[in-house]
């Protein structure tokens, strides 16, 4: 009796061991799906990563774009003012030469009406001295 009893509990035993080793088989294969996974996580994860240092660069190259942008537009706007004030400047040069040069056409024309008057005193004069020459020639006959 005790025999039989022996023996189904080995029975029983081996098939616990049995069930067991399959149970630890099937954890095998668990853990190798999991390193796998583990793996595959580990490079979504890196490549994740790379992506988030990519997407910082960019956003890095991004504003630096943008400072530089607007460094050159204030140039640029500064230019235009430089620009601005020089047609201006030369403007008001064209202005002032051009009322200097009136100025100058004026002059002529009073300077040259002037010398008409002188002219015409110088003629007058010229006539009374041949009218009193005469005049005195007159007397002295």
């Amino acid at each position: 009796g005790s025999k039989t009893l022996l023996q189904s509990t080995v029975q029983a035993l081996q098939q616990k061991e049995a069930a067991l080793q399959h149970r630890l088989a099937e954890a095998g294969d668990l853990n190798e799906k999991l390193r796998v996974l583990q793996h595959q996580l580990q490079g979504s994860q890196q490549q994740e990563n790379s992506i988030a240092a990519s997407y910082k660069e960019a956003l890095e190259a991004i504003d630096n774009a943008q400072r530089e942008n607007r460094h050159l537009q204030k140039e640029i706007e500064d230019h235009k003012q430089t620009i601005l004030a020089l047609q201006q400047s030369e403007f008001e040069n064209w202005k002032r030469l051009k009322e200097t040069y009136e100025q100058t056409e004026e002059c002529k024309v009073d300077l040259s009406s002037g010398l008409v008057r002188e002219g015409q005193k110088d003629i007058q004069l010229a006539n009374l001295r041949e009218q009193m020459r005469q005049l005195l020639a007159i007397q002295t006959e």
